[in-house]
């Protein structure tokens, strides 16, 4: 398994710096989609990334978590602007965990091939934003959902409404009346989010009503997961990133990296590294456990901030410039950081799984 797992590493590794070099990704923040659909198509169809962790009964390979965690540290070591986060891991988890067999039927498939789906929901457990009535045989959906990713170029949208069962997940056409999507400007210039407005929209409902909570808090776990790898890759690239300016760039005579405070941010940046791997190694080990997702995430997010940070400062005043790519790695850490929950939410989280089992264990050694 580990041999399979370094040739998918390799494999993704030299697709990405193949396709996606420096000049795509430079060009792609200027555009407003954000991502080359040729080259997404090229990575479903060569690669089969949009049906890497999809059951093999509905085109996908079947894969596992640890084969997704090992794609999406490539792209965040490559900074890759494709739609892999939203539709790959949030938006087809969410389908695949309702269970609805004819909605898993229908639409997997197209999915497989390529077919951008968004999610839109907090995965946090905050309040939807959106409310569903029902319509005849359908269904009508109100409200606002925030920070949606790449929710404005999905070709298919995915929402969690409020229901008087509770909250339920729906099929949204994107062509749909009532339907508007705003792009937004943030921190990060290589991820799009999106703000979704609904007016009496007409959805389809997927599995059962009152299901979605169950649904959201396992794809929240995974996207946690693949969000960490994710950010490993980030840490990582700075951690080359800059070993490699300190061995190449000459001061008073001496390469930079003989002099011991960029010794010590090096030696910082390792640790961290190799932390976030234990953090996320630990995670994978069991897929369905949500502290260990969460304690992946906190660690991460704060190595990829803190590598982030001292790979600027190591580069010095070039840095700080706009033509170097350390300031995008900055903006992906900071903002990674925050989406889905910064640390000490993650931290909190994890403390109180852990009680939770610490508490069910000594009830049941008192029994």
């Amino acid at each position: 398994m580990a041999a399979e797992r370094e040739a998918l590493r390799d494999t993704v590794r030299k697709f990405l710096r193949k396709e996606h070099l420096p000049a795509v990704l430079r060009r792609l923040i200027e555009e407003d989609a954000g991502f080359d659909p040729d080259i997404w198509q090229r990575g479903c169809s060569d690669l089969g990334l949009a049906a890497m962790t999809l059951p093999a009964t509905h085109d996908g390979l079947g894969l596992g978590l640890a084969e997704l965690a090992i794609v999406m540290e490539e792209m965040g070591q490559s900074l890759v602007m494709l739609p892999y986060l939203s539709s790959a891991v949030l938006g087809s988890g969410a389908l695949e965990f309702t269970e609805d067999e004819a909605a898993i039927a229908r639409l997997m498939p197209a999915i497989a091939a390529g077919c951008r789906v968004a999610l839109a929901a907090p995965l946090d457990r905050s309040p939807l934003g959106v409310t569903a009535l029902p319509n005849g045989s359908g269904w009508k959906l109100s409200g606002k959902a925030e920070l949606v990713l790449d929710g404005a170029t999905c070709q298919l949208l995915l929402v969690a409404a409020d229901t008087l069962a509770g909250p339920s997940l729906f099929e949204v056409e994107i062509d749909a009346p009532g339907l508007g999507r705003a792009s937004l400007q943030t921190l990060d210039l290589t991820r799009r989010l999106a703000t979704i407005d609904l007016l009496d929209v007409p959805a389809m409902l997927i599995g059962a009503p009152g299901q979605a909570g169950a649904v959201l808090d396992k794809t929240f776990d995974r996207a946690l997961v693949a969000l960490a790898a994710e950010q490993l890759g980030g840490a990582r690239a700075c951690l080359e990133m800059s070993v490699d300016y300190a061995r190449t760039r000459f001061q008073f005579g001496r390469q930079i990296g003989s002099f011991q405070a960029i010794k010590h941010k090096c030696a910082d940046m390792l640790v961290s590294v190799e932390a976030a791997a234990a953090a996320l190694a630990y995670a994978l080990e069991d897929e369905g456990a949500p502290a260990r997702a969460s304690l992946a995430k906190a660690i991460c997010s704060e190595a990829f901030d803190s590598c982030a940070t001292h790979n600027i400062q190591i580069h010095g005043g070039i840095g700080f410039t706009w033509e170097h790519d350390a300031h995008l790695y900055f903006r992906r850490a900071k903002a990674s950081r925050a989406l889905f929950g910064d640390p000490a939410f993650h931290r909190e989280r994890y403390a109180q799984f852990e009680f939770a089992g610490a508490r069910a264990h000594d009830l049941e050694t008192a029994e």
